[in-house]
């Protein structure tokens, strides 16, 4: 991101850190909340932690939400500057102050990957059963999941997070990375004794969703790891039906070799070769 012209010079020296340009705009009187504090909030998000102890030390408030939402923490796990999010934890800011999507401080280090972030929040007292506030309500461990860091699921694991907690859609975080074609993390769950059945709220397991999403390494994965290739769903799909449907012919071939039934039927009575609509898929199912 490139700095908006809009921007006023304190919020310039905090994008870029300048802490002479900072020090020389403070000492002039300029407002340091002005613009909702916006330059406490770039100085975080860009990981300046002098810029970041300069303004707090000049009465930066730690919780303006800017007008997109969002508090000065919320910023620095977006940057994912582990000294900037000690520092203002340590000056007080609020752990669960929340931006316009919902997310944490903890959710959005865990969205992005950022381990040693996370353990950083969490050592300061940030919960590993976090969840979002709105909308799919993730914990965050599903979020972890889906985003694809073994480093952050060990890291909540350890600190607590439970292992089979689930979203709105009743999906856990076994099934966000199954879905997601987190190989990685499926895993790493697996090893932990997620358990490779849990529906969702369509009575989807996660093998269902890798063949629907056709993640055909993850598929494999949990193939190998016993998975029940005839679990069926809420429309009658099981996993070989859901790959012919969407035409994921590679998924297709390893749920043949594994023994899945090609002649089972769906609600409406159609087997696998009926839902095929390409030839590669019809080859594979032939």
């Amino acid at each position: 991101m490139e700095e908006d012209t809009e921007w006023c010079l304190l919020s310039k020296a905090a994008f870029r850190g300048d802490i002479e340009l900072l020090r020389a705009e403070l000492a002039s009187g300029v407002d340091v909340n002005a613009r909702s504090g916006e330059a406490l909030h770039l100085a975080a998000w860009r990981g300046h932690p002098e810029a970041v102890r300069l303004l707090l030390r000049a009465g930066a408030a730690l919780e303006l939400p800017t007008p997109k939402g969002g508090t000065a923490l919320t910023a620095a796990a977006h940057g994912g500057c582990t000294t900037c999010l000690q520092i203002l934890l340590e000056a007080g800011a609020v752990r669960e102050a929340r931006n316009a999507d919902g997310y944490t401080a903890l959710l959005i280090t865990a969205s992005k990957g950022k381990a040693d972030a996370l353990e950083v929040l969490i050592k300061h007292g940030c919960s590993p059963v976090a969840r979002l506030a709105e909308g799919a309500k993730s914990p965050v461990l599903v979020v972890a999941a889906h985003s694809g860091s073994t480093a952050c699921l060990r890291v909540l694991l350890a600190a607590g997070a439970p292992l089979e907690d689930k979203n709105a859609n009743g999906s856990t975080a076994l099934f966000a990375a199954a879905s997601a074609g987190r190989t990685a993390c499926v895993k790493e769950l697996l090893s932990r004794g997620a358990d490779a059945e849990a529906r969702n709220e369509n009575c989807s397991t996660p093998l269902l969703a890798a063949a629907w999403q056709g993640r055909t390494e993850t598929l494999s994965a949990l193939l190998a790891a016993g998975a029940c290739k005839e679990a069926v769903n809420g429309g009658g799909f099981t996993p070989l039906l859901a790959a012919a449907f969407r035409g994921h012919a590679e998924c297709v071939r390893l749920l043949r070799a594994a023994g899945a039934n090609v002649e089972h039927t769906d609600d409406g009575g159609r087997r696998a070769a009926d839902l095929a609509n390409d030839d590669d898929t019809r080859a594979a199912l032939a």
